[in-house]
């Protein structure tokens, strides 16, 4: 399943799959919001794939904004497991049952 993104004002919804396929679709994703100075949310909830290239893509993002606050937030279990299988899992918010209803398409 290809990537899908939902930008809405200061955060951009990732649904799909973001892989080595999926970088070039997943970088445009993320640039409108690169330079925002405001908190931004990146919600991984709707990801059923992620692999090493994207989430590489996405702590780039994440450093590149430097001190401008970003939030990877929503991480369904598959993804947060890639994260720490990867040793990291620090790099996502932490489970709320509120991110879990998001994840599942509950939330907002």
């Amino acid at each position: 399943m290809p990537l899908h993104t939902e930008l809405a004002g200061n955060t951009v919804r990732l649904s799909g799959e973001a892989t080595l396929y999926d970088g070039k679709a997943l970088k445009a994703a993320l640039e409108p919001l690169l330079a925002n100075p405001e908190q931004v949310s990146v919600n991984l909830g709707g990801l059923q794939e992620i692999d090493l290239a994207g989430i590489q893509i996405l702590l780039s993002f994440v450093t590149t904004r430097g001190d401008a606050p970003t939030r990877l937030v929503a991480a369904g279990e598959p993804t947060r497991r890639r994260f720490q299988t990867c040793g990291l899992g620090e790099w996502l918010e932490p489970a709320t049952a509120d991110s879990a209803g998001t994840a599942n398409g509950q939330g907002e």
